[in-house]
């Protein structure tokens, strides 16, 4: 069986690049966090504003690191989390803090969406120590699938440059992720799969295919449900 052991790491440079496009807010979101952590003043009118609002216990921002861009998309939805408790807060305190536009606070939870099962794929992924090419084979084509949906969605027209660079980069890259010559599979594919929006059953053969041949013999056996999967 053909192991993929660099498919995580591969993904997660692809998505790096496609976080580009969004970087200013990034930028902005990542001041905020910042000023919360270091500022007790501030993280304790944020707690209030916290619990004016139904959240207890209170929850804590987190930072993005540089060398993990899931950490950046945990960032994003927990600061889309506290939308209401953050604005609160920053009308509250004096300091001279980034304001997030209308559209900016639009851009973030739209990311959220399109990073989601982004997320879920490499935490697949990293789970295994040897993912099999059956499994990664599926799951790019799957995700390949479902970014296209996404950019049809009128609601995350705020995002669709960066759904754009990741197509670019994830076919880019594709080779390198998937194998090009000719292998043997014999696999099952994994439970958690249906979690990104694979149907789950069955088992997957074929024997000394191309990469071409395998992909359309799997996604014709076992369908990729998008609509199960796109966020509302």
């Amino acid at each position: 069986m053909k192991y993929m052991g660099c498919a995580a790491h591969k993904i997660n440079l692809i998505v790096e690049k496609g976080l580009d496009p969004v970087e200013d807010v990034l930028t902005k979101i990542k001041r905020i966090v910042n000023h919360f952590k270091s500022s007790t003043k501030s993280w304790n009118k944020l707690t209030e504003c916290q619990s004016r609002e139904g959240i207890s216990p209170p929850k804590k921002l987190i930072n993005s690191m540089p060398t993990r861009w899931n950490s950046a998309y945990y960032m994003v939805r927990r600061f889309v989390e506290l939308e209401t408790p953050i604005k609160m807060a920053i009308a509250l305190i004096t300091s001279d803090l980034p304001v997030l536009s209308s559209i900016e606070w639009t851009v973030c939870r739209s990311l959220c969406v399109v990073l989601k099962p982004i997320e879920e794929m490499i935490q697949m992924l990293s789970k295994q120590k040897y993912p099999p090419a059956s499994s990664v084979i599926i799951m790019i084509n799957g995700l390949m699938e479902l970014l296209l949906e996404l950019r049809k969605r009128p609601d995350l027209s705020s995002v669709v440059s960066v759904i754009d660079v990741l197509l670019e980069e994830i076919k880019k890259e594709e080779r390198c992720i998937v194998p090009s010559r000719c292998f043997q599979i014999d696999a099952q594919v994994p439970e958690g799969l249906s979690g990104i929006g694979f149907v789950k059953g069955g088992e997957a053969r074929q024997r000394k295919s191309t990469k071409g041949d395998v992909t359309s013999n799997m996604m014709g056996h076992r369908r990729v449900d998008l609509k199960s999967k796109l966020i509302h």
